[in-house]
Formats: C-alpha cells, sequence, structure tokens
C-alpha cells in the first residue's frame, strides 16, 4: 500500500478524534498516581 491509499484512512481517524470531549475521566482517574513507574489496572 502506498500512502495515497491510506490517506482516506488517516482523514477519516483524524475526524473522529477531533470529536472525541478530552474533559470526560472516568471514575478511577483521581485514585492513580500517576507519579508511578508503572500503572495496571485490571
Amino acid at each position: 500500500m502506498n500512502s495515497m491509499e491510506l490517506q482516506p484512512l488517516f482523514n477519516n481517524y483524524h475526524r473522529k478524534v477531533a470529536k472525541i470531549d478530552l474533559r470526560f475521566k472516568r471514575y478511577l482517574y483521581d485514585q492513580i498516581n500517576w507519579k508511578a513507574r508503572i500503572i495496571s489496572i485490571l
């Protein structure tokens, strides 16, 4: 595949990502130690 064939996929991806509301946070967000070297959620 060349980049011209993939361009419609990239365009679709960027259009969908642009619509995501980044203000949304899951309920566990405040309970996670973001300074930890590794984070695992089961």
